[in-house]
């Protein structure tokens, strides 16, 4: 979990702990967090609470108590959470753009979270041209956010050896979730990595800066943020204006053309059919919402698409989504 005032610094630890594996929970400005949301997380089973605010000793002490309490049940009996290690402030994070400075400054923290998770291998410095895996096809996904079962059951038949780098766009329920209390949008956004990755060797990461998509990765998109893609993949993010549906799938459509294979899990689905044009049909109604929430795609969108379409219903059997990932792993091929 990271809590840091800089917006840079919050990119800067979210970058260092994607590349080395590690499953990022949330990432969050100290004002973003509210006392319930530190206290639900506060209970989750979490190895490491990275703080690094104007306030530390406060945002620490208040983080201990909570951290104290949830080593028991209501019974005083003590329970299997773990309390997790604590890393207290860090040297302020070059920009990404300086290459050595931040190079160092990556050194440095892998050093210090190695020492505190009793994890020697974390210090082995990575090869980027090793670790990078190019992409042949991007997979987008649509799904409501309070209904990620299938995504999830679906990373879970996908290998995550296929050529493709997966875009999800999770959509925001109007109803939201009854077992979330007070966690608003943007922290179940951070979430879903955790989620997303049991189970599977997919690595999910919420896009939080720009970036170089690569095969075997999920990228969360916040659609509270624009998020514009070229052909060569590189994922750039807007923060002076919002991100729609509509407008994501156009810009992949477009830059990425027949590599790019669009599946949508929804609830509602229209009994209108189009025609790609290399013979796939795909629901859609320009007037109606295929998301209860979010405006999405119009007919002559998808009409005009070189790509392939997928339109699945978000309760599909276990069988049904096994055929689905075959058929999805065919296309990849």
């Amino acid at each position: 979990m990271i809590i840091a005032e800089s917006q840079q610094q919050r990119h800067a630890f979210e970058d260092t702990f994607t590349q080395l594996g590690l499953s990022i929970v949330g990432c969050f400005a100290p004002e973003k967090l509210s006392d319930s949301a530190l206290q639900y997380y506060a209970q989750q089973s979490i190895d490491l609470w990275l703080l690094d605010s104007d306030d530390n000793g406060e945002l620490y002490q208040k983080l201990d108590q909570l951290l104290e309490a949830a080593q028991y049940s209501q019974s005083g009996q003590q329970k299997l959470i773990t309390k997790p290690q604590l890393l207290i402030g860090f040297e302020q994070a070059p920009p990404l753009s300086a290459s050595q400075p931040y190079g160092k400054w990556q050194r440095q923290l892998r050093r210090k979270l190695a020492s505190l998770l009793n994890l020697p291998q974390l210090n082995i410095t990575p090869n980027a041209a090793a670790r990078y895996r190019p992409w042949r096809y991007v997979l987008l996904l649509v799904a409501d956010s309070q209904h990620l079962e299938p995504v999830q059951a679906l990373l879970t038949q996908l290998s995550a050896e296929l050529p493709v780098s997966i875009l999800l766009a999770p959509t925001v329920s109007t109803k939201g979730n009854a077992n979330s209390g007070n966690i608003n949008p943007d922290q179940s956004l951070h979430a879903l990595p955790a989620y997303l990755q049991q189970d599977n060797d997919w690595r999910c990461q919420v896009i939080n800066s720009t970036l170089n998509m690569q095969a075997g990765h999920c990228y969360i998109v916040p659609l509270t943020e624009q998020i514009v893609c070229d052909s060569t993949g590189r994922v750039i993010i807007n923060r002076q204006q919002q991100g729609t549906l509509a407008q994501l799938f156009n810009n992949c459509s477009e830059v990425f053309g027949e590599q790019l294979i669009a599946l949508c899990f929804t609830k509602i689905a229209s009994d209108r059919q189009v025609n790609t044009n290399n013979g796939n049909t795909a629901h859609s109604n320009a007037a109606h919402s295929l998301i209860k929430t979010s405006i999405v795609f119009d007919a002559a969108s998808i009409a005009a698409a070189n790509h392939s379409l997928l339109w699945q219903p978000a309760d599909m059997s276990a069988q049904d989504l096994q055929a689905l990932a075959a058929k999805v792993s065919h296309l990849c091929q």
